[in-house]
């Protein structure tokens, strides 16, 4: 027979569970009551970063149009006020989204006397001057010539540049184009891409494809920098798939394979499904040789145990064979033995077996001893 609580028990359990109903109701009160306009959520844990925000929520009643707010650079002093880096950047992230033009400058100046004082801050200084450049990018460069150039960090002015990208692309590049003595030395059309990449990619895409001023280590560069943005931005499929869509000969070609083989060292720990899309983006394009295949597939594999057959299964659904068959002529024309070992290291599969017959294609005419080696290995 089941065991049958008394009701005294029953209504213990009873008073018991609207207490704690009424203990969670009056929690999420006082949670709502601490939420000062703006929409910040308090830390009720926190009282220090309950008083920062706070300070936030009363920047905006301060405002001045003209001058600057005292109370935006009192909260901005103190949310660097934070010995935990995490919480530090989080906290100064959210005043600098109150910041205006006008209260840009004094922050510098506050920078500088913390600098001054033995407290440095790169990261958060790189935080406000994108957001500087953004706010009143023509004011930021105006004020960069103000200042002995042999103090001015590459990386802020380079700031400044970016965050002036995201919001006036146009306005930024014809900047550039007009001091050249300011830019001397500097690489200002990196940053200049990557902020319009953040706002208008369709169009910073348009401008890097069609434009004829960048030299090809500035191509070089551009691309470089643009890769890393798209690869966050959009994964590592779509940041293939928008490699696959720019030019592919000239400087461009060695632009786009500089950028990934730039960036290889990022991919230790793919996993072959992804491995085979990023893949299978790229592999009719000219610039991608034996060598960057190679090297690729071989970091998929060490990430794998070792082994590269879910790959190569992976990837031969979207690689049709008399594709591969082709590309692997194309590679075996300059580079026979290499293309030889790297499918002697290859598990087999129809994919394998597509890449023996490219190579038999071109061994068939040069070197025919060989191509007889080959032919025996695909009857086995």
């Amino acid at each position: 027979m089941p065991y049958q609580l008394s009701r005294r028990t029953l209504n213990i359990l009873v008073i018991v569970g609207f207490l704690l109903a009424a203990t969670g109701w009056l929690d999420a009160w006082n949670q709502r009551k601490a939420r000062p306009a703006g929409g910040l959520t308090l830390s009720l844990r926190d009282p220090k970063r309950r008083s920062l925000l706070q300070m936030i929520a009363q920047i905006d009643p301060a405002e001045q149009p003209g001058l600057h707010n005292p109370r935006f650079l009192a909260t901005a002093t103190a949310a660097l006020n934070y010995s935990q880096f995490e919480r530090r950047q989080l906290n100064f992230r959210l005043v600098l989204d109150r910041m205006r033009p006008e209260d840009a400058l004094i922050l510098h100046w506050r920078f500088v006397e913390l600098e001054r004082a033995g407290r440095p801050f790169a990261h958060e200084y790189a935080a406000f001057a994108t957001r500087w450049g953004q706010l009143d990018g023509e004011g930021a460069m105006a004020f960069c010539a103000t200042l002995d150039p042999a103090f001015l960090k590459n990386r802020d002015l380079e700031n400044f540049i970016r965050g002036w990208g995201m919001t006036r692309p146009e306005a930024a590049l014809a900047w550039i184009k007009s001091h050249p003595d300011q830019m001397a030395g500097r690489t200002p059309y990196p940053p200049l891409l990557q902020g319009w990449l953040d706002s208008d990619p369709q169009a910073a895409t348009a401008w890097l494809t069609s434009q004829k001023i960048l030299n090809p280590g500035q191509l070089s560069n551009c691309l470089s920098s643009a890769f890393l943005n798209e690869l966050y931005a959009s994964g590592l499929g779509g940041t293939t798939a928008w490699l696959a869509s720019l030019p592919d000969d000239g400087p461009f070609a060695d632009a786009v394979l500089a950028a990934w083989n730039n960036n290889q060292d990022r991919f230790g720990n793919l996993n072959p499904e992804q491995a085979s899309v990023a893949m299978a983006n790229l592999i009719n394009e000219p610039w991608l040789g034996v060598a960057e295949f190679e090297s690729f597939s071989g970091n998929v594999a060490r990430a794998n145990n070792g082994n590269r057959a879910k790959f190569m299964e992976c990837l031969a659904e979207k690689w049709p064979e008399p594709q591969v068959s082709e590309k692997f002529r194309q590679w075996a024309v300059n580079e026979p033995q290499r293309v030889g070992a790297l499918l002697l290291n290859l598990p087999t599969s129809p994919l394998r077996t597509a890449g023996i017959k490219g190579l038999l294609k071109t061994l068939e005419s040069t070197d025919p001893t060989t191509a007889a080696i080959w032919q025996r290995q695909l009857e086995e």
